[in-house]
């Protein structure tokens, strides 16, 4: 196995006259990340020698937040800061933002492939790996950062097999890259609509970053069935957050749900005149301590990320979280019971729409009102309660 290290080399002229900079540029620094390799190895898998080395010709560096699961695919996130290797200098410069817990991913390939040729389709990757947590502050120089790189099982490289698995703790991920599809590798890939009736389709639109076709527009009698279920009696801890952004104020707008909230749901705007609402239901099927809302509404035409958190065993186990800052909290909401109710065998959930659905279907019995209108991006299903920070660490590494 192949022991790959970076060291970061930080200019230190970016450390003076901050006082100058444009106030977007306060809180990230210019880096330079220089790639060396270590050929010893430290397993009974041979290292790779450095003629074999250079048939990887193309070196994809991602710097990603550290609370992202990691995967040999190089699509699966969305990074804080991207590039390709300079072949010769074996030098890359990144923007990274400071005081921001991250890690480094290192994707190899053997084809010479462009940035724009790597995520307009995907490329088979011959090595990969990541390196520690680590942060930048305003006064480090220098940080040595240890890569492991592992094969890629099935290539053509010969030998070794991919032993890095992703934590299977992120569920579900919708980043909307394109489509609708699940990219924590557990293909929980969602539908659009019906399949069948385009009208029904929500549409794709920019991003936070107004990257085009990165998130997507649901106009008030769309949707997205995602084929994911919830059985009951099942879930001890989740947590639930996604990017959203609306300026209506009328309607239940449901972000996701699972057989409305006979499981669970987030709505941005949830009964009544009420706000962001965060609805469970446990496996007792009670109806009056289920429910918490903020006192705030976040239809103001920005970008929120909003996060629903539950923990059974917890004293205060339900959250909502807003912008990385919990506003909402109940306690022993649920007696220690896991959420779930026993209605049907399966709730199947929707992005955009509460549903009923027993089948993974694209309709079911639905909610006719419960339409979102607005924005979604960024959905993610973590089957354990994030820590207040980690939620916290994950505003702060993906907010525009």
């Amino acid at each position: 196995m192949l022991r790959c290290t970076f060291l970061l080399v930080i200019p230190l002229f970016l450390f003076t006259g901050c006082g100058d900079l444009e106030p977007e540029m306060q809180d990230t620094r210019t880096v330079i990340l220089k790639m060396d390799f270590d050929q010893r190895s430290s397993s009974r898998t041979s290292s790779v020698s450095p003629a074999e080395l250079s048939n990887y010709k193309t070196h994809l560096v991602m710097a990603q937040p550290s609370s992202e699961h990691f995967s040999s695919s190089y699509l699966y996130p969305k990074s804080l800061a991207e590039g390709l290797m300079d072949p010769v200098s074996r030098k890359i410069t990144l923007k990274l933002k400071l005081n921001t817990e991250m890690k480094i991913f290192a994707f190899l390939f053997r084809e010479n492939y462009s940035h724009s040729q790597l995520f307009s389709a995907k490329r088979e990757v011959g090595y990969y790996g990541k390196s520690q947590s680590f942060t930048i502050g305003s006064q480090t120089d220098s940080l040595r950062l240890n890569i492991r790189l592992t094969q890629v099982s099935g290539t053509d490289t010969g030998g070794g097999t991919d032993n890095t698995t992703m934590d299977p703790s992120l569920e579900a991920f919708y980043p909307f890259n394109g489509n609708a599809n699940d990219e924590s590798g557990n293909s929980y890939h969602g539908q659009l609509g019906d399949n069948v009736d385009t009208s029904k389709f929500p549409t794709l639109t920019t991003d936070r970053f107004g990257n085009a076709n990165k998130a997507f527009s649901f106009d008030g009698d769309d949707w997205i069935a995602l084929n994911k279920y919830v059985k009951p009696n099942s879930i001890s801890e989740i947590t639930v957050c996604a990017w959203v952004l609306s300026t209506d104020s009328t309607n239940k707008k449901f972000i996701i749900s699972f057989d409305r909230s006979e499981s669970y749901r987030l709505a941005l705007k949830d009964g009544g005149n009420t706000y962001v609402g965060w609805d469970t239901t446990d496996s007792n099927g009670s109806t009056t301590t289920h429910n918490l809302r903020t006192l705030d509404s976040y239809e103001d035409g920005n970008w929120h990320h909003i996060c629903g958190w539950f923990n059974k065993s917890s004293t205060v186990d339900k959250k909502i979280f807003i912008d990385g800052v919990m506003v909402a909290s109940n306690s022993n909401t649920h007696s220690g019971r896991n959420l779930g109710t026993s209605d049907r065998t399966r709730h199947y959930g929707f992005i955009g729409w509460g549903s009923e659905a027993s089948s993974f279907d694209g309709n079911g019995n639905v909610h006719q009102n419960d339409f979102m209108r607005g924005k979604i991006d960024d959905v993610r299903i973590y089957s354990r309660s994030l820590s207040d920070e980690e939620i916290s660490a994950l505003y702060l590494s993906e907010k525009p």
